[in-house]
Protein backbone atom coordinates (compact mmCIF):
# COMPACT_ATOMS: atom_id res chain seq x y z
CA UNK A 1 0.00 0.00 0.00
CA UNK A 2 1.26 3.43 -0.91
CA UNK A 3 0.15 6.61 0.81
CA UNK A 4 -0.38 9.73 -1.27
CA UNK A 5 -1.15 13.20 0.00
CA UNK A 6 -3.30 15.50 -2.07
CA UNK A 7 -1.11 17.58 -4.40
CA UNK A 8 -3.19 20.68 -3.62
CA UNK A 9 -4.26 20.51 0.03
CA UNK A 10 -5.44 24.13 -0.07
CA UNK A 11 -7.77 23.51 -3.03
CA UNK A 12 -11.45 24.33 -2.61
CA UNK A 13 -13.37 21.30 -1.40
CA UNK A 14 -10.19 19.46 -0.48
CA UNK A 15 -9.38 19.27 3.19
CA UNK A 16 -7.66 15.93 3.72
CA UNK A 17 -7.29 14.82 7.30
CA UNK A 18 -4.85 12.13 6.28
CA UNK A 19 -3.28 10.48 3.31
CA UNK A 20 -5.31 8.83 0.60
CA UNK A 21 -4.53 5.13 0.52
CA UNK A 22 -4.42 3.48 -2.87
CA UNK A 23 -4.81 -0.29 -2.89
CA UNK A 24 -4.76 -2.50 -5.93
CA UNK A 25 -6.60 -5.76 -6.35
CA UNK A 26 -10.00 -7.06 -5.38
CA UNK A 27 -11.67 -5.46 -2.32
CA UNK A 28 -11.89 -8.83 -0.56
CA UNK A 29 -8.12 -8.98 -0.45
CA UNK A 30 -7.47 -5.48 0.87
CA UNK A 31 -5.29 -5.48 3.93
CA UNK A 32 -5.97 -7.50 7.04
CA UNK A 33 -9.38 -9.19 6.91
CA UNK A 34 -9.70 -9.10 10.72
CA UNK A 35 -9.38 -5.33 10.65
CA UNK A 36 -12.02 -5.18 7.92
CA UNK A 37 -14.47 -7.23 10.00
CA UNK A 38 -13.71 -5.18 13.12
CA UNK A 39 -14.52 -2.01 11.19
CA UNK A 40 -17.71 -3.58 9.83
CA UNK A 41 -18.90 -4.69 13.27
CA UNK A 42 -18.01 -1.31 14.78
CA UNK A 43 -19.96 0.42 12.03
CA UNK A 44 -22.99 -1.84 12.55
CA UNK A 45 -22.79 -1.27 16.31
CA UNK A 46 -22.75 2.50 15.78
CA UNK A 47 -25.71 2.24 13.39
CA UNK A 48 -27.63 0.31 16.05
CA UNK A 49 -26.84 2.95 18.67
CA UNK A 50 -27.97 5.76 16.35
CA UNK A 51 -31.19 3.93 15.47
CA UNK A 52 -32.03 3.77 19.19
CA UNK A 53 -31.86 7.58 19.31
CA UNK A 54 -34.48 7.97 16.57
CA UNK A 55 -37.90 9.13 17.70
CA UNK A 56 -40.28 6.96 15.70
CA UNK A 57 -43.80 8.24 14.97
CA UNK A 58 -46.78 6.53 16.54
CA UNK A 59 -49.41 4.72 14.48
CA UNK A 60 -51.81 7.61 15.15
CA UNK A 61 -49.31 10.17 13.81
CA UNK A 62 -48.67 8.09 10.69
CA UNK A 63 -52.39 7.65 10.06
CA UNK A 64 -53.00 11.39 10.50
CA UNK A 65 -50.16 12.29 8.13
CA UNK A 66 -51.42 9.80 5.54
CA UNK A 67 -54.93 11.26 5.66
CA UNK A 68 -53.54 14.78 5.19
CA UNK A 69 -51.49 13.66 2.18
CA UNK A 70 -54.43 11.86 0.55
CA UNK A 71 -56.76 14.85 1.05
CA UNK A 72 -54.11 17.23 -0.32
CA UNK A 73 -53.59 15.05 -3.40
CA UNK A 74 -57.34 14.93 -4.05
CA UNK A 75 -57.67 18.73 -3.73
CA UNK A 76 -54.70 19.36 -6.05
CA UNK A 77 -56.04 16.82 -8.58
CA UNK A 78 -59.45 18.54 -8.62
CA UNK A 79 -57.80 21.96 -9.00
CA UNK A 80 -55.59 20.80 -11.87
CA UNK A 81 -58.55 19.09 -13.53
CA UNK A 82 -60.57 22.31 -13.43
CA UNK A 83 -57.66 24.39 -14.79
CA UNK A 84 -57.04 21.80 -17.52
CA UNK A 85 -60.70 21.84 -18.52
CA UNK A 86 -60.76 25.66 -18.67
CA UNK A 87 -57.59 25.80 -20.78
CA UNK A 88 -58.88 23.03 -23.05
CA UNK A 89 -62.05 25.00 -23.80
CA UNK A 90 -60.08 28.23 -24.30
CA UNK A 91 -57.75 26.56 -26.80
CA UNK A 92 -60.69 25.04 -28.70
CA UNK A 93 -62.28 28.49 -28.99
CA UNK A 94 -58.98 29.94 -30.28
CA UNK A 95 -58.55 27.15 -32.82
CA UNK A 96 -62.12 27.56 -34.19
CA UNK A 97 -61.51 31.19 -35.12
Amino acid sequence: MAEHWSPKPGAVGSNPTGPAIYVTGHPLFWGNSNAMFKKLFRFLHEVRLEMKKVTWPTRKEITGSTVVVIITVIIVAIYLGIIDNILQHAIRLLIKY
